[in-house]
Order: C-alpha cells, then structure tokens, then sequence
C-alpha cells in the first residue's frame, strides 16, 4: 500500500509547514499532500482553513488577509511549544523545499464561496513551472470542478485527482475531466465503488486513514493509495500480507 503524507506528519508537527514536510522526508514517505489557497494579492499560501484562529495566532478570513500580514504570524505554537515561530509557507517557498528534499506532492485546490477560483489556479500553475518540479512529482487534486477544468486547459500534462466526500452515482459524468485518480473519504467508500472505480483503470486513493487494519482492509478491495495523518504508524503495514 503507498502512502501519502496528510498536510505533511501533521500528528508529527504542525499541518502544512515546512516542519511537517521535513518530518515526512525523515520518516522516508515520498508523498505528501498539501493545501493551496490565495491571499487577499493573490499570494498563493499553504493553509486549509478558510479563517486563520485554529493554526496560528492570528484571526479572520485568509482570502481577506495581506501575505505581509500572515507571514508575521505563529502557525506552530498552538501545535507544541517545540514549534513557535514556525511560519505559514508561501507555496513557492514549500514547492522549492519539496523539490530540494526530492519528495513529491499532492496539492489540493482549496476552495471556498469567496474564492477566485481562476486566480488561483493561474498562480498556482505560475508557481509550479517557476520552481520546475518534475510531472512526475507533481499531482493537484481538488473538489472543485472549476479548479479541475482549469488545469485540464491549461496544463494537461499534470495529473488530476477527483475529491469526494461520498461517491455519487453519477461519477462517471466526471471522467470528462480526465483524471487520473479519484481521492475518496474512506468512510464512505464501499468495496463495489472501489471495484467500479478500478474497472476504469483508475488510481484510487482514500482519505484520511489512520488505522492499520482499515488499511488492510482497503487494499483488499484495490485501493492504491492512502492519505493519513499517521505515516509512521501504518509504514510497517505496506510489508503486511493483504486481508479480507
């Protein structure tokens, strides 16, 4: 079973800092995904809330907060005294360390009501061909079909990853999207999805796994990939014999 560091070790350090990155190259987990959205210039930064209180010092909207401002802020003294002043990364800054570390990433599109979701994308994809990291390093998953859509015209040759809370019966309307995987919440998930979404001849990945007989389980039904919080933890299980 391959593995995919959720937010980086975020049981290890603070999600989505370049703590939580370095920890998954000391682990020697190759994957590690990450969350992308823009501030209030268009800066694009690694962070998943939509407001700032739960992961640093600071309070408000992201969208609406000026990259000067955020990165004066203490995104890792909530997490472990260990880690005050950790920043929150622009994604340019976390792109070039993945890149020199030689892992590869999973960006997640992060989208929400407020969101210029064609700015984004554009700075996203500006920031990918400045840094050079190689297509094969490089996935970006989203919930957003915009978002998809997006990277689709404009650069078809990165891989695209569907995200689903719950698989609806109509999910093969989004094959026109050209994915290459479908990322799903393991929750929700049963084994005959799992069947349908393999007879297309699709990765499949599921989140946010942390328990090793669940993982087991989901490589019984084909399941390619996990995204987890707990790396460390499940390791030992890609040796493990498959289970019912």
């Amino acid at each position: 079973m391959k593995l995919t560091a959720h937010r980086g070790v975020k049981s290890l350090a603070p999600e989505n800092t370049l703590s939580a990155v370095r920890k998954a190259a000391e682990l020697g987990v190759e994957w590690i995904e990450v969350d992308v959205q823009c501030t209030a210039e268009g800066v694009a930064v690694v962070f998943h809330d939509r407001v700032l209180g739960r992961c640093t010092d600071g309070s408000g909207v992201l969208s609406e907060t000026h990259w000067e401002q955020l990165a004066r802020l203490d995104a890792g003294s909530w997490f472990s005294d260990e880690y005050i002043g950790e920043r929150v990364p622009a994604f340019e800054q976390l792109l070039t360390h993945v890149r020199q570390l030689g892992l590869a990433v999973n960006v997640e599109i992060k989208c929400y009501r407020e969101t210029d979701v064609e700015a984004l994308c554009a700075e996203i994809i500006a920031v990918v061909e400045r840094v050079g990291l190689a297509e094969d390093h490089l996935l970006i998953s989203s919930f957003s079909r915009e978002a998809l859509e997006y990277c689709l015209a404009h650069i078809p040759s990165v891989r695209r990853g569907i995200l689903y809370e719950s698989l609806p019966d109509n999910w093969e309307e989004d094959l026109r999207l050209k994915p290459y995987s479908i990322h799903c919440n393991h929750e929700t998930l049963t084994k005959e999805q799992a069947a349908e979404i393999k007879a297309k001849n699709l990765e499949l990945q599921c989140f946010t796994v942390n328990s090793p007989a669940r993982t087991l389980q989901l490589e019984s039904w084909g399941v390619d990939r996990i995204i987890t919080d707990c790396p460390q933890m499940l390791m030992p299980v890609q040796e493990s014999p498959l289970t019912a």
